[in-house]
């Protein structure tokens, strides 16, 4: 699916950058976390995952996500950085690294 910038609406002074796997409609891809009431993407939402799944506070942990939230698509779709200058780089400073169009 396409990476998004959005804001993230557990704090919303943050962006955050992760994958759309599912939209309105569909159904909650396979492998999630139990937590949700629903198995179909409600209207109006998307389920947003980061890539790496291990760590990632998504979709998975939290529930569909507002598509009106979005602020931008990603124009890249990777991004490697050497895992000592990833440290002490906040998550706000790495997104700022990422080319983004504003829609």
């Amino acid at each position: 699916g396409d990476v998004v910038v959005a804001l993230n609406p557990w704090r919303p002074d943050e962006l955050i950058c992760k994958r759309i796997t599912a939209v309105e409609g569909e159904k909650i891809p396979a492998g999630c976390r139990d937590l949700h009431k629903t198995s179909v993407i409600p209207r109006g939402h998307v389920w947003l995952e980061g890539d790496n799944r291990l760590s990632s506070y998504d979709s998975r942990d939290h529930g569909s996500y507002p598509s009106s939230l979005g602020t931008g698509e990603s124009l890249v779709q990777g991004l490697s950085v050497f895992r000592e200058r990833a440290d002490k780089m906040t998550e706000k400073s790495l997104i700022h690294q990422i080319i983004c169009s504003v829609f």
